[in-house]
């Protein structure tokens, strides 16, 4: 973590990206030569060219893409999730999320009630930025996204905290919605 200041504000702290380096799965079509090494969606580094072997490229309209993200221990105060560096020109969209999130891999809660917001990179590159109301637990996060047109590019998954680690954390922005992978 790092502490960010200004004349204007107090101190903010700006905590890590805690799915930097992480595994994660993924499941869908890839487009020839963009597939996905392992890696890239969790390197830390957001794209700002669709380039392979910075970007992971799915492919198939209105194909269902799912990334799920294993953070290697619960967090408890989830506040963020970025999905980052997505191409956004030509045949190359993003589409529909769903945002669930689990402690056990096996159980997930589909997150509602968050601000989502676009933040343009390049005249062709978005960033898809999730805001929590309140902190969220969680050890594996799982993003899927309905392609809205052909080709779906991702550059990286980012999940950041507020700092609040108390035993008060909640995870109040679900819908309750449960969902058990293995029947």
């Amino acid at each position: 973590s790092e502490v960010v200041s200004d004349e204007t504000s107090e101190d903010v702290v700006v905590n890590d990206n805690y799915a930097k380096d992480k595994n994660y799965t993924v499941s869908g079509s890839f487009l020839g030569g963009k597939a996905d090494d392992g890696v890239i969606l969790t390197d830390g580094i957001i794209p700002e060219s669709e380039i392979a072997g910075s970007t992971v490229a799915f492919s198939g309209t209105g194909a269902i893409n799912t990334i799920i993200v294993d953070l290697a221990k619960v967090y408890t105060d989830i506040n963020k999730i970025v999905v980052g560096g997505v191409v956004v020109n030509g045949n190359r969209e993003y589409g529909t999320v769903v945002i669930e999130v689990s402690t056990d891999g096996v159980n997930y809660t589909t997150l509602t009630g968050y601000e989502e917001k676009s933040e343009a990179i390049t005249s062709m590159m978005n960033n898809y930025i999730y805001n929590f109301a309140s902190d969220v637990s969680a050890r594996y996060v799982k993003i899927s996204i309905k392609s809205a047109d052909y080709v779906l590019t991702v550059g990286d998954i980012q999940v950041y905290g507020s700092g609040n680690t108390s035993d008060e954390t909640s995870e109040v922005v679900s819908d309750d919605t449960t969902i058990d992978e293995t029947s």
